[in-house]
């Protein structure tokens, strides 16, 4: 009984471990370190991993505070 409870949790972490390779790629992180690290912990690292900003967001943030400080000047 308690082995289909364990089993469950290690499927849903392989699955999470394998979408969190992409999820870091598209952060610039490196990707084995996610997929182990959600593997191992669950879902409490594959939240941590999609609160970091993409590059998407992080090249936005970057052009908006370039353009503010164009304009002090």
């Amino acid at each position: 009984m308690y082995m289909i409870g364990l089993g469950t949790i290690y499927l849903i972490n392989a699955v999470l471990a394998g979408i969190s390779i992409f999820k870091a790629q598209e952060r610039d992180q490196p990707p084995a370190l996610w997929a182990a690290k959600t593997f191992s912990v669950g879902g409490l690292a594959f939240d941590q991993l999609t609160q970091l900003p993409t590059k998407k967001e992080v090249e936005a943030r970057l052009a908006k505070k370039g353009k503010r400080a164009l304009k002090k000047k």
